[in-house]
């Protein structure tokens, strides 16, 4: 059915030379869009806070803390495993005040052969 007032214009193809955009606008128009891509992508990229590179630095802390995590899991389990020791084996506690704390036995002499700075 065709539009008989006239107020609607077909936009499939222009059909006469002044409805067609000149090579230079053409240009133009192009060089617009790759510049608001640009800026677009770049939003994207370097958004303060929200940007992929503030996501990947997120995703970087995260891992370290979950290495942390894992350290300090692996320090409360040998943590535990001592304090199951020193209370049954007493050579054992005995072993940890002597490195720890430099303990001796009140008959004992400390030599020390070690280079002094």
């Amino acid at each position: 059915m065709k539009n008989t007032c006239g107020c609607h214009r077909s936009y499939r193809k222009a059909k006469n030379k002044a409805d067609r955009l000149s090579p230079q606008n053409t240009k133009r128009l192009c060089i617009l869009f790759a510049a608001l891509a640009i800026v677009v992508v770049s939003g994207v990229l370097f958004a303060p806070g929200k940007g992929v590179l503030a996501l990947l630095e997120e995703h970087r802390r995260i891992q370290e803390g979950r290495q942390n995590n894992t350290k300090l899991e692996q320090d409360i389990k040998t943590t535990e495993q001592q304090i199951d020791s020193s209370k049954r084996d007493p050579e054992f506690m005995e072993g940890l005040a002597r490195a720890d704390f430099n303990m001796v036995q009140p008959d004992e002499i400390i030599l020390d052969y070690s280079k002094k700075k």
